[in-house]
């Protein structure tokens, strides 16, 4: 497999009434994120989301001084 490692992660993400709800995420390998940061995108593209994020954070309250982290 050119894109992904073998096996996919799994990863228990919660439960509702003694049921597990499991999500798999394909574990990338680093030809496929250097293949990516090699295509130079504007960072604009790349973080398109950013603004969106960054809105929903401050949301929750003032944020100076504090650590975030983002998890893709």
């Amino acid at each position: 497999m050119d894109r992904l490692n073998e096996a996919p992660a799994t990863n228990i993400t919660g439960s509702q009434g003694g049921e597990k709800t499991v999500v798999k995420a394909a574990q990338h390998s680093r030809q496929v994120w250097e293949r990516f940061w090699d295509q130079e995108k504007p960072i604009g593209e790349v973080y398109a989301n950013s603004p969106r994020i960054l809105e929903q954070i401050e949301k929750l309250g003032p944020v100076a001084g504090k650590r975030i982290l983002e998890v893709g």
